[in-house]
């Protein structure tokens, strides 16, 4: 179902961006959150640096940020600092590979932990990688992640 839904999101961010690097950041940020922003499922759009530049009202709900905060961060912050060594190795072998799905857990902002199947494709579209988590009926809802300091 992710991959479904990742072409889906390719298709239309390639629609509304055709590929025009003319665009500011600014401006090419803004047509992509408002190309994903419908989307029913967690959409992350984010540059080859995995700086996070848009994502659909459902991610937003989902890890319970707002979008300038979520903006604010890499896709390495969103595994968490205990996996962030383990993501940035896993980024980078997306980077080369170019697609990769799998299963994985995001944390909600309130350390909730949310188990995704997920498909994601990188330089979707003028440089920027595009994926798409469809969170796990299989999930055992409620997990949170253990307090750092505990």
């Amino acid at each position: 179902m992710a991959e479904v839904l990742l072409w889906r999101v390719v298709n239309e961010l390639r629609a509304a961006v055709d590929d025009d690097t003319r665009l500011s950041r600014e401006a090419l940020q803004e047509v992509v959150q408002g190309t994903v922003v419908e989307f029913r499922a967690c959409v992350l759009i984010a540059e080859e640096s995995g700086q996070v530049i848009a994502a659909s009202e459902q991610a937003l709900q989902t890890l319970g940020y707002t979008l300038p905060t979520l903006r604010a961060l890499n896709v390495t912050e969103l595994a968490g600092e205990d996996e962030e060594e383990e993501v940035e190795l896993l980024w980078e072998s997306f980077l080369r590979q170019r697609r990769q799905t799998g299963c994985f857990t995001l944390p909600h902002r309130d350390g909730t932990l949310i188990r995704t199947q997920y498909a994601a494709i990188s330089n979707a579209v003028a440089g920027l990688s595009a994926a798409v988590h469809v969170v796990s009926t299989s999930a055992e809802p409620g997990q949170r992640r253990a307090d750092k300091d505990a």
